[in-house]
């Protein structure tokens, strides 16, 4: 598939250089989330991704979508990131040659965004992906319905636990303004 797709594997080869870069430059006894914030900070190593996440290749596709799920899951991906990945995957699931497993593993993405509360700071892009998921409620594929269906319950869900621990946050260190004692 790399043949066909040059861009694609010239990205690769590019962020394998940037890897190998950062793995040089961090002392051996780093954290994951100092690696972890390390590639976050090179954009060269999530463009191999979202290159493959355009192209019209299904294996390149869900290789692609894995490996931004695991990305995503270590904290290597930058919020202002978030915004573009969440096009890519709209257009994906907007494809009229998506099949069941690439937009099973799509929705999948969405729920590793929506598990990783370090990303859902625009709330643009957590619009754009609850509409997503509402929109693939939709399909005339059971599998993709009830999936879909249950992505968006997990993800307000989510939503709301972050929100709770924010008001928690909120409470405690804000010393209650505005609240009086009613």
């Amino acid at each position: 598939a790399l043949r066909r797709f040059p861009e694609v594997k010239e990205a690769a080869e590019r962020a394998l250089q940037r890897l190998r870069i950062v793995h040089e430059q961090l002392p051996d006894d780093s954290s994951l989330s100092a690696q972890a914030s390390a590639v976050a900070s090179s954009e060269e190593v999530l463009l191999p991704f979202t290159l493959a996440l355009a192209c019209k290749s299904e294996p390149l596709v869900l290789c692609a979508l894995g490996a931004v799920q695991r990305m995503i899951s270590h904290g290597a991906v930058p919020p202002a990131r978030l915004p573009a990945i969440a096009s890519l995957l709209i257009a994906r699931a907007q494809t009229a040659s998506a099949d069941e497993g690439s937009l099973l593993k799509v929705l999948q993405t969405v729920l590793t965004i929506a598990s990783s509360p370090a990303l859902l700071t625009t709330d643009t892009a957590v619009a754009q992906l609850l509409l997503l998921c509402l929109t693939l409620q939709q399909s005339r594929l059971p599998t993709i319905k009830s999936t879909a269906s249950a992505t968006v319950q997990q993800f307000v869900a989510l939503l709301l636990e972050l929100a709770a621990a924010e008001a928690d946050v909120d409470d405690k260190g804000g010393g209650g303004e505005g609240g009086g004692g009613g």
